[in-house]
């Protein structure tokens, strides 16, 4: 499985200036959202087993597929200035996904902004990391 293309689909899930109901706009922009976050969440998870790191749990054993909030402090703790920025931006954009998926405030203009943030946020990482993929043509 290649998770950049979640990205595609967390793009084509901003519903931009459409006529809609308010309600569906929200609910593909919350969608979007979570799908910028699972593409950047699931590289970077890739990349930690790769690279070899891992999550030390509070009993002192490890853990080699760390999940969201474990996996942003196993790149923050990382040597690599890269990895420490992918950590740092994995964290915020986990933290936007949740809200997303949590929260039930905001409207539709207000999301749409989060939804472009969110998908910045996970190519950032995604460059981070070395897994750098050209963006889908803007809608017309």
């Amino acid at each position: 499985m290649d998770w950049r293309y979640f990205l595609h689909v967390a793009e084509w899930a901003n519903p931009g200036p459409c006529t809609d109901a308010e309600e569906f706009k929200v609910a593909r922009t919350r969608t979007g959202i979570g799908r910028a976050y699972y593409a950047a969440h699931n590289i970077a998870r890739l990349h930690v087993r790769l690279k070899g790191y891992y999550f030390e749990r509070a009993d002192g054993t490890r853990d080699d597929w760390p999940q969201h909030e474990q996996l942003w402090k196993v790149l923050l703790g990382s040597p690599r200035l890269e990895e420490q920025k992918a950590g740092s931006k994995g964290d915020t954009l986990r933290l936007k996904r949740n809200a997303a998926d949590y929260i039930a405030t905001g409207t539709a203009d207000s999301l749409r902004r989060e939804h472009a943030h969110a998908i910045k946020l996970a190519y950032e990482i995604c460059k981070l990391l070395g897994m750098e993929f050209p963006r889908l043509p803007p809608k017309k």
